[in-house]
Formats: C-alpha cells, sequence, structure tokens
C-alpha cells in the first residue's frame, strides 16, 4: 500500500457533504477539518496508484471542493510506539 496526504479547499456549506463522502472510501483515514485556505485533510491508502487517482478524481469532482493538494508521501517511517498499561 502507499499513502498520500490530501487537503482540499471546501465551501462551509459542503463541508459536511464532503468530509462524509471521503469517509466512504476504504483507505481514507483520518479525516478531520482545519482553518485555512485548505480546510479538510485526510490520509488515503490504496494497493495501486491507478486506485488512488480515481479516488482522487472522483473527490475532486465532488460538489463544493474547489481545490485539491495532493502531498505523496516519498518516504516510509516506521515508529515503534510501546505502551506501559500496567
Amino acid at each position: 500500500y502507499k499513502g498520500t496526504l490530501v487537503a482540499l479547499r471546501v465551501k462551509p456549506e459542503a463541508m459536511e457533504q464532503v468530509a462524509e463522502a471521503v469517509n466512504r472510501y476504504p483507505g481514507a483515514t483520518h479525516n478531520y477539518q482545519r482553518e485555512g485556505e485548505y480546510n479538510l485533510w485526510f490520509t488515503l491508502l490504496t494497493p495501486e496508484d491507478a486506485l488512488c487517482q480515481r479516488i482522487l478524481a472522483e473527490i475532486r469532482a465532488l460538489p463544493g471542493v474547489e481545490k485539491m493538494m495532493n502531498l505523496v508521501s516519498r518516504k516510509k517511517y516506521k515508529i515503534n510506539v510501546q505502551f506501559n498499561l500496567k
């Protein structure tokens, strides 16, 4: 799987509908609203680039989406986190 961070500029009145549409994609995670020009951010994990591009094209075409920035990950970082739950 490859991951990408996606930032959208969404019209405020369409925010809820766009967020719900993004959440319907199985590879979409960490969908959250932010202040600023790009106001909806999410990560997308897909097994192949063609699927990623198809999903992003569908999201870009949603009503209320004005702009998209696709920040493809170039290097994988693995962090080992251990919690002491005692």
